[in-house]
């Protein structure tokens, strides 16, 4: 799965990786071509994070794109 930007330009790309003990997700830059991989304890860590935490996230993201358009 690929994600870009509102331009088109592509960012990041998800991948399952099966070439370790188990599936992991792959994520992958499209800058730098570097590679972090996931298993399912840290992707479910990821759930444990305060929902004010993303929040705060996703308004900075809202106001670039304000400031952009």
């Amino acid at each position: 799965m690929n994600f870009r930007d509102t331009t088109g330009h592509l960012l990041a790309r998800l991948d399952v990786d099966l070439s370790a003990n188990g599936r992991r997700l792959a994520i992958t830059s499209a800058l730098t071509g570097e590679s972090q991989y996931l298993d399912a304890l840290l992707l479910e860590a990821l759930t444990w994070i305060p929902g004010e935490l993303l929040e705060s996230q996703d308004e900075n993201s809202l106001s670039d794109k304000e400031e952009s358009g």
